[in-house]
């Protein structure tokens, strides 16, 4: 008999925290990047600092911003 993998947070939580590896996942982009728009644009996503060092991201915060991106009528998006 073998083991189940377990599932991931987000399919058990519907809103769970996320690392900052996996929003990074989530969005296939790179760790370097969150950091980056944490910095440069702290407005963009979001963001949770648990003490000094650790960020987390709530999911319904990274779907939002997917949704914000989403180009419906071909003149593309506000930067």
């Amino acid at each position: 008999m073998t083991k189940a993998a377990p599932l991931p947070a987000y399919a058990v939580n519907p809103d769970p925290l996320l690392t900052e590896q996996q929003a990074a996942d989530y969005l296939a982009v790179a760790r370097s990047t969150l950091a980056n728009w944490r910095s440069q644009y702290p407005d963009r996503i979001p963001f949770l600092r648990m003490g000094t060092r650790a960020v987390r991201y709530r999911k319904s915060s990274l779907d939002a911003y997917i949704q914000q991106r989403q180009v419906t009528d071909g003149q593309g998006v506000q930067p």
